[in-house]
């Protein structure tokens, strides 16, 4: 395992984008402290009061996905809520809720989408970076259950192509809601030129890490089950822990980068200590 507290553009993005779909499609430390009602002095009206999140916490994750080395990086972590309306944070970037229901919503999105990072058995090859990605979000909720499909497509950075998540949420908690939880598998697909970006190798790097070239095509390229557990503090203070196992499939786990280099199962987790204002 490596650890260091400096990381690239790349690897930010793909510990931001673990980050993301955890917050896109489960409960997080700061939707329980919303679970729990508005804090003292705060009305509500029907719908949830403005709030700011701050928080800081560790990750353990792969140096790129498929990596079989991995790094400690420390986590700040900042989130802004406007009413049920709009967020702004660290890892879902700015997202507006366009639609509100009680059961539906949909959302539309503007966010950092990672690239293909250059460390571990990669530092020998070009990194490619990743750039300001667009999106939209649809969830359903069914009592303690949610599912959620999410799309996103780059605007900017070296690697283009779309990418589209289906997860289902399960959320309980504890008698005092003390203790709140989730468990729940997702589904990643990757577009041609994206799958590429990730898991391909031209004739030149491919030559440089001593294996064969390779064209990934569109595909589903991952599946994942996330589990998270917050303990409710008080109405201003969260902790959470985070724990997902990835699973690469189909052209993304053919890779040389995954054959040769690294590895399909993955795990990624860490802690987050949260206040809420």
């Amino acid at each position: 395992m490596k650890g260091s507290a400096r990381y690239s553009p790349a690897g930010r993005g793909l510990l931001l984008g673990f980050i993301f779909a955890i917050l896109v499609s489960h409960g997080t430390a700061a939707s329980a402290q919303g679970m729990l009602g508005p804090m003292p002095g705060q009305e509500t009206d029907g719908m949830k009061p403005t709030r700011v999140s701050v928080g800081a916490g560790a990750m353990i994750f792969p140096e790129y996905q498929g990596s079989s080395d991995y790094r400690a990086l420390p986590l700040p972590m900042v989130q802004a809520n406007w009413g049920n309306r709009a967020s702004l944070g660290m890892a879902q970037g700015f997202q507006y809720n366009f639609f509100n229901h009680e059961r539906w919503q949909a959302s539309t999105f503007l966010r950092y989408m990672g690239g293909r990072n250059n460390s571990g058995a990669l530092s020998d090859i070009e990194r490619k970076d990743g750039g300001l990605a667009s999106g939209g979000r649809l969830r359903l909720r069914l009592g303690p259950v949610s599912v959620s499909s999410t799309v996103q497509t780059p605007l900017s950075g070296d690697i283009s192509g779309s990418q589209a998540n289906l997860a289902a949420t399960f959320m309980g908690m504890s008698p005092g809601s003390r203790w709140i939880y989730t468990v729940g598998p997702s589904i990643t697909w990757t577009s041609d030129n994206r799958s590429n970006g990730l898991y391909g190798l031209n004739e030149s790097d491919a030559q440089t890490l001593g294996v064969s070239p390779y064209e990934a095509e569109s595909g589903i390229s991952a599946s994942r089950l996330t589990m998270t557990l917050t303990r409710v503090i008080s109405k201003q203070q969260t902790a959470t822990a985070i724990i997902s196992m990835n699973y690469l499939q189909g052209d993304a786990a053919n890779s040389p980068l995954i054959q040769d280099l690294g590895e399909r199962r993955q795990a990624m987790g860490g802690v987050i200590l949260s206040w809420h204002f």
